[in-house]
């Protein structure tokens, strides 16, 4: 490596002819008018400051790898790092020759933009990147042609310097020959010219301090290019991160965060059963890929091969529309308004299984009902959703490795997760206050559920919002209907479901707002949903916290049939914490003194089946069971046990993980339910 200190003319010019090509890991022109107006008024500031003596300005670094020029018979460079000061100069450059009329000023600026005896894509002295238009744009604006229709930053960065220079150039103290020169010999680049033995991803990683920060994704993004073998870098790049990134844009956010970068701490979440930091997700990335694949190069590229397939499922996840199977589809829609980003990394998990059949799609869709069903339950409950993150994200990896693939395995699993009871529900959906801006979209779904379950024909005329029967503001009338505790009742209940229902706007604007409740009741009556007319059609006049609580009950009661409790406790349940005394399998009862703990019980099962002649075939046990049946030794007893027929056992599992292991085991031995039991204590 070696970094010299460069005038700008030097960069542009070279000697003579020259191009600096963006790689194919490089990101999109991002700066923004902030980034623009900084670099005009540094400028600015330059020129004034050296109108008596020399002032240099250092604008940063430009990191670049020399090409082959047998190629192109011209100085060529990869420009690694230092593309957005650098367009974002061509295009001051380019500004300033448009705002001229000199001919021959125009001409002479031309020479800093252009290889005047190229043509083609050699004629450009700046290649930029073709996402986003970023290379269409730059070449018609330096053609001096249009550049409508095309979405890159880079056009309006030239629009705003075209604008500020015209008027920088109407002041009679600017002139436009020093400025030009200005540009060119004032402003210094610190140039750092590679080889490919110098792993510039890991400069291009310690550069991200100046301009425009890189996202985890662009980290990434250069981390994959960088590692992939040279000779088949170019082919691999485009056939799967180029992919990824027309699948998913770091310019849309899911969840707060840039959907390319969101995928990947899912993805990653999914791979390690831990969540990363947002701000750890190129950390996270770089660490599996040295740590856990160990470099190896076939391995990186099946990684890179599976992150691209997975990216094809979280498309759909974020696009319902996009996947083909109907039932699906209407599942997916369903998850999105009830904003289920935190379980990307488990449903991720059953796309995989779907896509390579290992379940049909109605078993897909009863995984997707599930999903729902949980969701929905721990909102009617108040429950926090910061447990879903982490929650979803190791169970995601827990059924990667346990085989996990049928619907009910998963509410197996997710009914020993914090599953809220029907009494729970029934006990907190009075007292909860479940309305906030943030929760309309997701009560809206609750209560067009709740619809449906009357008529599937029946639906609102138009976009459904969420009324306050006893409005948000009292009017005296409405205090006096509510009594002399009319406060406390406001206080407490407005924001419940029992005060809530859900009509179109137009409805909530003209027949209803703040109007008393023997008017609201009427209208609600006759209203063309069953949710209102059913129950306001009955006999009540008051609308007091009795009537409230009454409603929320009532709510709740449709709302446990159309989301059910799983159909039985998990045997898990309760598990978490005690110690097993006693295991029953076929009305053998074994001793709690020949074992210690739920591994040792896990142990004693896996040997009565292998004594049982039921767990012999060691290649059928390690197809289903992959990450916990193993024939090659382990030394560490805290992960794995031998067991009597020599297998080896993983064996670091909780007390819940272990009862569900034991199910499956008696299960791929033929053993029923009814036929296996425990105690603990």
């Amino acid at each position: 490596m070696k970094a010299d200190d460069w005038q700008m003319s030097k960069v542009f010019l070279g000697g003579g002819d020259v191009q600096y090509v963006l790689p194919i890991f490089q990101r999109e022109y991002a700066w923004e008018e902030e980034e623009w107006r900084t670099l005009l008024d540094d400028v600015v500031e330059t020129y004034h400051e050296s109108k008596n003596a020399r002032h240099e300005h250092f604008l940063g670094s430009l990191v670049v790898i020399e090409e082959d020029s047998k190629k192109t018979l011209f100085q060529s460079y990869t420009l690694v790092d230092g593309q957005q000061r650098l367009i974002s100069l061509s295009l001051l450059l380019c500004a300033l020759r448009d705002s001229l009329e000199d001919t021959s000023a125009i001409k002479q600026i031309d020479k800093y933009l252009l290889n005047a005896d190229e043509h083609g894509q050699l004629r450009y002295k700046i290649l930029p990147t073709e996402k986003y238009d970023d290379r269409k744009s730059y070449r018609a604006i330096l053609d001096g042609k249009p550049a409508e229709g095309l979405h890159s930053r880079i056009v309006p960065a030239y629009s705003f310097f075209k604008t500020n220079l015209c008027s920088l150039l109407a002041n009679p103290l600017i002139d436009s020959q020093r400025f030009f020169s200005c540009i060119l010999t004032s402003m210094y680049i610190v140039f750092i010219e590679l080889v490919r033995t110098d792993k510039p991803y890991k400069i291009f990683e310690s550069l991200n301090h100046k301009g425009k920060a890189l996202t985890e994704a662009d980290l990434v993004r250069n981390y994959i290019a960088m590692r992939l073998p040279a000779e088949r870098q170019h082919e691999l790049f485009h056939a799967h991160w180029s992919e990824i990134e027309k699948l998913l844009s770091e310019q849309e956010l899911t969840a707060r965060i840039p959907e390319v970068t969101a995928f990947l701490r899912h993805y990653l979440g999914y791979r390690s059963g831990e969540l990363p930091r947002e701000d750890k997700v190129f950390i996270s990335f770089r660490d599996r890929v040295e740590k856990q694949l160990k470099a190896n190069d076939e391995e990186f590229i099946d990684e890179i091969q599976s992150l691209h397939r997975f990216a094809g499922y979280y498309d759909k996840l974020l696009r319902p529309t996009k996947e083909s199977q109907s039932s699906i589809q209407v599942k997916l829609e369903r998850l999105n308004v009830l904003q289920a980003t935190t379980a990307y990394p488990l449903l991720m998990h059953f796309y995989y299984l779907y896509e390579i059949e290992a379940i049909c799609s109605d078993e897909f869709a009863l995984v997707l009902q599930v999903v729902e069903n949980y969701l929905v339950r721990r909102f009617l409950a108040g429950e926090p959703t910061n447990y879903h993150n982490s929650m979803f994200t190791s169970l995601a990896r827990e059924l990667s490795l346990t085989g996990g693939k049928s619907a009910a395995a998963l509410a197996g699993a997710l009914g020993e997760r914090n599953y809220p009871s029907d009494n729970r529900i029934r006990q907190r959906l009075s007292w909860n206050r479940l309305y906030s801006s943030g929760k309309s979209k997701r009560i809206a779904f609750v209560f067009e559920s709740l619809n449906r379950s009357f008529d599937s024909d029946i639906a609102l005329a138009g976009p459904g919002t969420i009324e306050h029967i006893m409005p948000q503001s009292l009017s005296n009338e409405w205090r006096a209907h509510l009594g002399q505790s009319w406060q406390e009742v406001h206080r407490d209940f407005l924001h419940t479901i029992g005060n809530l229902t859900i009509v179109t706007q137009d409805w909530n604007t003209r027949k209803l707002s703040n109007k008393p409740f023997s008017e609201k009741r009427q209208e609600l009556k006759n209203h063309g949903i069953h949710l209102n007319s059913k129950y306001f059609g009955s006999t009540f006049v008051s609308w007091d916290a009795d009537a409230i609580k009454a409603r929320a009950d009532y709510l709740a009661g449709l709302a446990l049939g159309v989301w059910p409790a799983f159909a039985e406790p998990p045997r898990s349940e309760g598990v978490k914490g005690t110690t097993p005394i006693s295991l029953t399998v076929r009305d053998q009862h074994y001793n709690p003194n020949t074992w210690f703990g739920w591994r040792g019980m896990l142990m004693q099962m896996v040997n009565y089946l292998h004594e049982l002649q039921l767990l012999t075939d060691f290649e059928e046990a390690n197809r289903e069971f992959k990450w916990w049946i193993d024939r090659d030794k382990h030394d560490s007893p805290k992960y794995y046990r031998q067991s009597s027929a020599g297998w080896w056992i993983y064996v670091n599992l909780s007390a819940e993980s272990v009862v569900r292991f034991c199910g499956m085991l008696a299960h791929h031995c033929g053993v029923r339910d009814d036929e296996w039991s425990f105690t603990y204590e």
